[in-house]
C-alpha cells in the first residue's frame, strides 16, 4: 500500500472514533433526576370536627350495643337475656332506648322464665314504658309471686291509673295476719297513688288484733 493511502485510512480512523458518542454521556444525559417526593400534609382537626367525629362513633356504639340487646333478648340464654333488659336502661339514645322499651312489652306477654319476666317488667317500669302497661295489668294474676311484686311496684311507678282499683282489691283479698313483701309493696303502691277511698279498710284493719305490728304501721297512711 502506498504510504499516501495509508495516511488516509489513518485519518479516516481517527475521524471516525472521534465522531463517536460517548457512551457514560449518552446514558447520564438520558437518566433523569429522581423525582421528589411530597409528603401529604395532613390536616389538622379542629376542636369541633373531633367533638363530631366522638359524636359519631359513640352513635355507632350505641346503635351496635342496641342491635346486641335486641338479639339477646330474643335468642340468649336466659342469664344473658336478663342481662340485655337490664342493659336498656344505660342506652343514652332516647329514641333506641325508647325501641327496646317498647320490645318489653312483647318479652312481657310471652315469656315463660319468671325471673326474664320480673326483669323486663321492672326495668319497663323504670323506663316509664306506658306500652307496658296493660301487659303487666295481665301480670298481677301470674302464678309467680315475684313477678306479681314487680308488676305493682312497676304500675307505681307509672301511676297507671286502670290499675288502681285492682290493687286496691288484691289489698283488701291479702292475709293481713301474716306479713309479705307482696302485701307490703300493695300498701305502698296504694300509698303512692293516695287511695283514701281505703280509710275505712285501713282502719278495720289497724284495729284488727289478727294484723301484724308491721302491716298496721303501714297502714296508718291512710
Amino acid at each position: 500500500m502506498k504510504p499516501y493511502i495509508k495516511l488516509i485510512v489513518v485519518a479516516a480512523a481517527v475521524l471516525s472514533l472521534t465522531a463517536a458518542p460517548d457512551p457514560i454521556s449518552a446514558q447520564s444525559k438520558n437518566s433523569k433526576a429522581p423525582a421528589t417526593v411530597k409528603k401529604t400534609v395532613k390536616p389538622v382537626e379542629t376542636a369541633e370536627q373531633k367533638q363530631h367525629r366522638q359524636k359519631e362513633k359513640q352513635a355507632e356504639n350505641e346503635r351496635k350495643r342496641a342491635e346486641w340487646i335486641e338479639k339477646t333478648i330474643q335468642y340468649g340464654i336466659n342469664k344473658d337475656r336478663r342481662e340485655a333488659i337490664n342493659m336498656i336502661l344505660g342506652i343514652r339514645d332516647d329514641g333506641l332506648k325508647r325501641r327496646l322499651g317498647d320490645r318489653l312489652a312483647d318479652v312481657i306477654r310471652k315469656e315463660t322464665d319468671p325471673e326474664v319476666k320480673a326483669k323486663a317488667i321492672t326495668v319497663a317500669g323504670d323506663l316509664k314504658n306506658n306500652t307496658a302497661a296493660p301487659a303487666m295489668m295481665e301480670a298481677l294474676g301470674d302464678d309467680s309471686e315475684d313477678v306479681q311484686i314487680a308488676a305493682i311496684n312497676s304500675l307505681k311507678n307509672l301511676k297507671y291509673g286502670p290499675a288502681r282499683s285492682v290493687l286496691a282489691e288484691k289489698l283488701k283479698a291479702r292475709d293481713l295476719s301474716k306479713d309479705s313483701n307482696m302485701t307490703e309493696s300493695l300498701i305502698n303502691a296504694m300509698g303512692e297513688f293516695e287511695a283514701g277511698e281505703l280509710a275505712e279498710f285501713a282502719k278495720t284493719a289497724i284495729k284488727d288484733t289478727k294484723t301484724t305490728r308491721s302491716i298496721r304501721g303501714s297502714l296508718t297512711m291512710f
